[in-house]
C-alpha cells in the first residue's frame, strides 16, 4: 500500500492554504512555515490516500506518518508554547523531496510497529470527545484502569501549538473554526477569555487562588487566578466520572506538572490528588519521574510526577 501511495502523480497539488497565512511563501511575507514545493507534495499525498481509502482504517494509518513528516520539514520548530523559526531557516532549502524520505521513514516504522505489535483485541470503542461530558454517558462500575495525561496548568494553549496540523489536516477550515475549537478546550491557558469562570472549593485550591489574586500585578496575564481556579473545576469532573465509572478497587494513573506564576508554586500533583480523595479515591502514591526546566519567572524546580489511585471499596 505505501509503495501504490509513492507511485501516484502527480507529485504535487495545489494547496488551498498558499494564500492563507504565513502557511507558505507569498511576495508579502517575511516568513513561511513551509517551502512551496513541500506544501504541494504534502497534498498531494493527502490527496491521494483519502481517495484510495475513503475513511477506512487504513487511511488513518498512513495520514499519521504524514503528519509527523511535514513537521519535520517546516521552517519552524515546537519551542514550549509556541512556535519559533529555525536558525538560519532560510538557507536550509527543504524540498520535496526531504518531505517523501521523511514519510517513507515514519510510515515504514508505522507498519513495523503494527507487524511487531498487532492488536489482538477483537473489539474496542474510539471517541474523539471531551472527556468532561462524554464520560458523563459511559456506564457506571464498568472500567477496571483509567490512565491519562490532561493538559498542565501551564498555559499551553494546544490548539495554536498545533495550528498547522489542525489546518493541514482539514480539521478547522478557517480562523473561526479554530476559535470555536479553543472554546471547548480544558481551562488550562489564557489564550482564550471564556464567557464564564468556576471556582472549586478546595482549601488547597483556594489557598493558591488567593495568593496568585495578591500578586495579581506581578502576573503576566490578569485572568491566571481564574485559569487556575476554572481548570482544577474542570479536573474535578473528570475525577469524579473516573471514580463513578471504575470498579470497586479500579485503578486511575494519570501524569501531569507543576507549575508557578510570578514566585507562586502551584503543585498540581498534590492538589488534584487532593481532589480524587474528596471524589472517593485511596491516593497510592505521588511519584516524580523528573524535573522540568523552570523559566526565569519561576523559583520552584518545576517536576512531572506520577500520581496513582484506588477506587475505595464503600
Amino acid at each position: 500500500l505505501l509503495d501504490e501511495i509513492l507511485s501516484q502523480r502527480p507529485y504535487q497539488k495545489t494547496s488551498e492554504l498558499e494564500r492563507f497565512s504565513t502557511f507558505t511563501f507569498g511576495e508579502d511575507k517575511e516568513k513561511w512555515l513551509y517551502n512551496l514545493d513541500v506544501l504541494r507534495g504534502f497534498e498531494a499525498l493527502k490527496t491521494c490516500i483519502r481517495a484510495k481509502f475513503n475513511g477506512r482504517p487504513e487511511e488513518s494509518i498512513f495520514l499519521l506518518p504524514l503528519f509527523a513528516s511535514i513537521a519535520e520539514c517546516s521552517n519552524a520548530r515546537r519551542d514550549g508554547k509556541c512556535l519559533r523559526y529555525k536558525k538560519n531557516w532560510q538557507e536550509s532549502e527543504v524540498t520535496i523531496k526531504n518531505l517523501r524520505d521523511k514519510y517513507i521513514i515514519n510510515a515504514t516504522t508505522v507498519i513495523n510497529d503494527i507487524v511487531e505489535n498487532p492488536i489482538k483485541s477483537n473489539y474496542s470503542d474510539h471517541y474523539n470527545l471531551d472527556s468532561r461530558v462524554k464520560m458523563k454517558e459511559l456506564e457506571s462500575d464498568n472500567y477496571d484502569l483509567i490512565v491519562f495525561s490532561p493538559p498542565y496548568l501551564n498555559s499551553f494553549d494546544y490548539t495554536d501549538i498545533y495550528r498547522p496540523e489542525l489546518f493541514l489536516g482539514d480539521y478547522v477550515m478557517t480562523n473561526t473554526d479554530l476559535r470555536a475549537l479553543r472554546s471547548n478546550t480544558l481551562r488550562s491557558h489564557v489564550q482564550y477569555s471564556w464567557a464564564e469562570y468556576d471556582s472549586y472549593k478546595n482549601d488547597h485550591v483556594e489557598e493558591v487562588v488567593n495568593n496568585l489574586i495578591e500578586v495579581k500585578g506581578e502576573l503576566w496575564n490578569s485572568n491566571i487566578p481564574n485559569m487556575v481556579s476554572s481548570y482544577f473545576y474542570d479536573m474535578s469532573i473528570v475525577l469524579e466520572e473516573s471514580f463513578r465509572v471504575l470498579h470497586d478497587n479500579g485503578m486511575m494513573w494519570f501524569i501531569v506538572s507543576t507549575s508557578a506564576y510570578a514566585g507562586i508554586e502551584i503543585q498540581v500533583d498534590r492538589i488534584l490528588a487532593s481532589i480524587a480523595e474528596e471524589k472517593g479515591f485511596d491516593v497510592n502514591g505521588i511519584y516524580a519521574l523528573r524535573k522540568l526546566r523552570s523559566s526565569s519567572q519561576h523559583n520552584y524546580k518545576l517536576r512531572e510526577s506520577l500520581v496513582i489511585c484506588r477506587k475505595k471499596v464503600i
